[in-house]
This record gives structure tokens, sequence and C-alpha cells, in this order.
């Protein structure tokens, strides 16, 4: 019986040494106290944690150390503990030696220690996971009341429901702080069909880019339909559709409205200039009617004159119709209506239309439109507000007079139209700027709007407009416009 007594003692030895080194190196704190909660062992981290020597700790009543907002809870469980039931992961605060507070996860159990009965505690030392949590949280509310003050309404969406936005957004529908919770983001568009065709031309978008950026209408709380610009981001992978994504909503309304006021405005101005031209442009065909009429009362007899006469008065009433038809068209309102229609016809009626001014300043054409232009989609007087702009402003850099080249041709599914003239050129420093509304390089004359009515006229088809220019030696404009219309 002796070999096996002493192979168990060996054994519970070796057991007991394993438990001891466990604890011993173990990172937790780990404890015992007695049912009076004194603490009666701890491994080293416990002392190390909480900076208690071991005769101190044993002084110390452990509920007197508990943050006084998790007294009632470690009560509670304190009694449980009594009563023999075994607690997991109760969060507390113990207060260190220093006064700091150690965050910990802790589980305990009743045991018996010899006759004696224990409670052990292990615990967690979570103090860094909590304080990456209040750095998060600070850091979300901080953000939260950032987006809550900028002048952009913003909102998260999942599963095409909203699922946070700040008041602003709200501000921008017209509805309460809690009424877009949860809803679904078609309430903001006038229409399902609508809003179907832009989510398809979106999930495409990001899928492809991550980011969408479009102008649409939206909808208020009222029925109020209101001119939208809208950008989408997608948060994460961009092959999860699940993804939450968000969106940056402003109310472009009254921005248009301005554009609009802006394209009146200089359409005004280049009117002005075309005034001394249009006058001259009636005035020749209206003295050929005089004259013509005039000698029909004369020789009422001759037939073959009277014919002559009625002929010549003909063509200058049409003459006259064809360019007040032009000047109306010219200061029609604009509402965007687009339809199919060829550059080089429009090029042609702008040239028919500035005739007389560019031959009264010295101004030649060289023209090189190609025949196989394609169609575009798109204003028809915004089309002439740009080409009148752009050749006027042309016909200004050459005072001298000169020569204007407007070429048109075909190029990777874009109508490409440069003009070029020869002039005074800009410099460097300005060419960053000419686009600016109200930025002018032309000292006593000129508004500063021509060009940035002609950039945003040409943004409006969904087109760039470059330019290249040096001192003395011209400048090019080169506007793409595509083909195929911006469906988004």
């Amino acid at each position: 019986m002796e070999p096996r007594t002493e192979e168990g003692t060996r054994k519970l030895v070796e057991s007991e040494a394993t438990y001891r080194c466990i604890v011993e190196n173990s990172p937790d704190l780990i404890s015992i106290e007695d049912l009076d909660s004194h603490t009666i062992f701890g491994n080293p981290a416990f002392f190390e944690k909480l900076g208690y020597s071991p005769d101190e700790a044993a002084e110390i009543n452990i509920f007197s150390i508990i943050h006084p907002d998790d007294l009632p809870e470690a009560k509670k469980a304190h009694k449980k503990i009594l009563s023999g039931q075994v607690i997991r992961n109760m969060a507390y605060r113990y207060r260190t030696k220093d006064s700091s507070w150690l965050h910990v996860l802790t589980s305990a159990e009743k045991l018996k220690l010899g006759n004696q009965e224990v409670i052990q505690y292990v615990a967690r030392d979570i103090t860094d996971i909590k304080q990456l949590e209040i750095d998060l949280k600070r850091s979300e509310d901080y953000h939260c009341e950032l987006l809550d003050n900028v002048w952009s309404g913003v909102y998260m969406i999942k599963d095409n429901k909203i699922t946070w936005c700040n008041d602003r957004l709200c501000e921008i529908f017209g509805y309460e702080s809690n009424e877009l919770q949860g809803v679904y983001v078609a309430k903001l568009f006038p229409g399902l069909k609508q809003f179907y065709e832009y989510e398809k031309e979106l999930y495409f978008t990001l899928a492809e880019k991550g980011h969408h950026h479009s102008e649409i209408k939206g909808k208020r709380k009222n029925g109020e339909i209101f001119d939208l610009e809208i950008c989408v981001s997608i948060i994460g992978q961009r092959s999860d559709t699940h993804n939450e994504a968000l969106a940056i909503v402003r109310d472009v309304t009254e921005i248009k409205r301005t554009q609009e006021k802006l394209i009146q405005s200089e359409r005004l101005a280049a009117s002005e200039k075309l005034a001394a031209s249009i006058a001259h442009e009636i005035n020749n065909p209206l003295q050929g009617i005089m004259a013509s009429v005039a000698t029909v009362k004369n020789e009422i007899s001759d037939k073959v004159m009277n014919q002559k006469g009625l002929e010549i008065i003909e063509i200058g009433l049409k003459r006259i119709s064809y360019i007040v038809k032009q000047l109306l068209d010219l200061h029609r309102p604009d509402g965007l209506d687009k339809q199919w229609t060829n550059i080089n016809r429009i090029i042609e009626e702008v040239l028919s239309l500035t005739h007389s001014q560019l031959t009264f300043h010295n101004i030649k054409i060289k023209k090189r439109l190609s025949q196989s232009i394609s169609d575009i989609y798109g204003s028809t007087q915004q089309l002439h507000q740009i080409f009148l702009n752009l050749i006027l402003n042309a016909q200004d850099a050459m005072p001298a007079g000169g020569e204007i080249e407007i070429t048109t041709d075909n190029e990777d599914g874009h109508v490409v139209i440069k003009i070029r003239d020869h002039g005074t050129g800009i410099h460097s420093k300005d060419l960053p700027h000419i686009f600016d509304p109200f930025y002018s390089t032309k000292k006593k004359m000129g508004t500063g709007l021509g060009l940035s009515v002609v950039h945003g006229a040409v943004e409006a088809h969904g087109g760039k407009i470059e330019v290249s220019s040096k001192p003395d030696r011209g400048t090019e404009f080169t506007i793409r416009i595509p083909m195929k219309p911006d469906t988004t």
C-alpha cells in the first residue's frame, strides 16, 4: 500500500506545484477572500495591479475599494456567491492605491479550503479596453456633433433604409429629427420611377468607383420638389452591396436660380454688344425695301420692275425676320428643354448673327466643320450662348482684327469643338481663374460672367471645356460634349 500512497502524494504535490505556477504567472488578478471579504491570498498580478502589499490588502474590506456606482451590484453578487451560485463576467471598478480606477471583469465562486469556506476571485484587467470604448464614444459624439453642425445634410443608409441622419438633413426636407430614422430613402425622392433609375445608376457606380455624385430632384415633406446635389460613398468593401453608405446632400435650389439669373444677365450683356450690329443688319434690308417701294410707286406700269422690286422686298423682310428670330431665341427663358441637335448648325447660326459685327472689326472666320459630325442631345439656347460668348471673346482679343479658327470633329465618343484666336492671349496667372464668376481680364469692359456661364453650360451637357493660351500668341478653347446624353 505504501508505494501507492507515495505515488498519490507525489502526484498531489506535482498538481499543487502546477496550479501554483499557473496562478503566480497568470496576468489575471487571482485572490482568495474569507466570507467577510478580506483578502487571504493574492497572486503577484493582484498586488501589482492594485498597488497594495499583502499586509495592506489583508486589512482592506474588498467592498471599500469598489466604485460606489458598482457597489449595489457587487453586494447582490456577493449574496449569490454565499448561496452557492457561481458568478461570471461581472464588471467592477477597483480603486488602486494611487486612487486611479482599475476596470475588471470578474468571475467568483465559493470554495472550501480545508475546514474554512472561502471565495475565489479571478479578475481580468480591462482598463485599456474600457479606455478605448470611452475614446471611441467620445470620438463618435464629437463627429456626430460635427456632422450635426455642417451646412450639408448627411445620412447613413443600409439596405435602402436610413440608419442615421443629422439635423440639417431633416431641416432640408422639412421633417422632425426623429421622423427619418429607419424609413426607406425613396421617401426623399419624387416618384418611384425616378428613384429606381437613380438607384440603378448609383449601385453600378458605387461598385465600380466606390462613390457617386449627381444632381437630381428631391421632395420635401410638404410635397415641394427642389434641386438636390448628392454625393454617396460606400463604407467598406465595394463588392459587398449590403455595406452601409454615407450620403452628403446639398439643397442647390438657390444656386440654380442664381445661375439662371447669371445666364440671363450674360445674355443681356451679349445683346448689348450685338445691338449696333443688329441695327446695321436690319437697316440694310430696310433700305433695300424702301428703295424698291419707291421704284414700284414710280414705275407701277412696268411689270418686270414691279416683280423685281417685290422680290427684293420679300428677301429683305425674310432677312429681318431671321435676325429678329435669332435675337428672340437668345433671350427666350431656358428651361433646359433638350433635343437632338447638330453642333455645326448651331455654329453657323451664331456666325450668321455675328457676321456684321465681325466684319466691322475686320475679323475673318476660318471654318473646318466635319460633315460627319454626330448630333448631340442638348439645349439649343445654351449651345448658342456658349459659342456666342467664345466668338465675341475672340473678337475682343483682336482689337486690330485677325482670324478666328473654328473646327469640329468626332473623337472618342465626344463631339469636339475648338475655337482659336490669334489675339492678346491670357497670362498664366489668370488661366486658373478665367471660369470663376466675376473674374475678368478686361480692364474697361466685361462683367466677368461670360466664361463662367460657358463653363456651367458645358457641364450641364456632361461636357468639359479646356483652355490653352500664351500672351500675344492667342487662345484656344476646346469643348468636349458626349454624343450620348448623361442619364444620371
